[in-house]
């Protein structure tokens, strides 16, 4: 090879090389943007469902689209879910459910605005409600 040919081709190595740092140098810039907007509170984070999971994988907590609706339900720490509030086309609902998953209680207000309160035994009989 002689001296121009290896010129040439140093010369195309150092162009491809420059091209190439050139682009890291723009996608590190828009990297440090996103950065930034994260740590401004302008980040957004656009999901159908979010599980919490303790360190040994139980479900502690989830965020999630249903079939009905929107839910959030907080588990405890065997990942049995304790707690859901949702809302459906009937209305708002929060259940307790005590560490066998039977729904104790439950506080809802229908579309028409009408609250509702039930208190319920291990069997799924109500022992009292309002109204």
């Amino acid at each position: 090879m002689t001296t121009e040919e290896r010129l040439a081709t140093l010369e195309r190595e150092q162009t491809e090389t420059k091209t190439k740092l050139e682009q890291l140098e723009k996608a590190l810039e828009g990297q440090r943007q996103e950065a930034a907007q994260v740590r401004e509170g302008a980040g957004e984070v656009r999901a159908r469902k979010f599980v919490v999971v303790d360190k040994s994988g139980n479900l502690r907590a989830i965020l999630a689209l249903a079939k009905t609706g929107p839910m959030l339900g907080l588990g405890d720490e065997n990942g049995k879910l304790r707690t859901a509030l949702g809302l459906s086309k009937d209305g708002a609902k929060l259940s307790l459910r005590d560490e066998n998953g039977k729904t104790r209680a439950r506080l809802s207000v229908d579309q028409g605005g009408q609250p509702g309160l039930r208190l319920l035994d291990e069997k799924d009989k109500v022992i009292w409600s309002a109204p």
